[in-house]
């Protein structure tokens, strides 16, 4: 996914033609983290969680904006910074993954 989120945003930095491809990885991670919300939903609805509520909220807004981009040139610059928000939490993925030890058994 870092590598996808990178070569998106370089790819929208460097053509102007890209960032179609930019704007279809957007729609395709928020949909997908509204999927798995989706099969969350009765622990949410049990005792609200606001950060993942919060998490809800902004895929539904990345994906309303990706959506609303495809007609309107106005909101690529959402998208833009929807898909850098997107690989600094795929980058803080790969960083913890590689970086966190498990010094003890549970």
């Amino acid at each position: 996914m870092l590598v996808a989120h990178a070569g998106a945003l370089l790819g929208a930095w460097f053509s102007p033609r890209a960032i179609s491809g930019l704007l279809m990885l957007n729609a395709a991670v928020a949909c997908g983290a509204l999927v798995y919300a989706g099969s969350r939903a009765r622990f949410i609805l049990a005792a609200p969680d606001w950060p993942y509520l919060g998490l809800v909220v902004f895929e539904l807004a990345v994906l309303g904006g990706a959506l609303w981009a495809f007609r309107a040139h106005c909101a690529v610059v959402w998208s833009q910074v929807a898909c850098g928000l997107h690989t600094c939490a795929s980058l803080a993925a790969v960083v913890f993954a590689f970086g966190f030890k498990l010094t003890r058994l549970l």
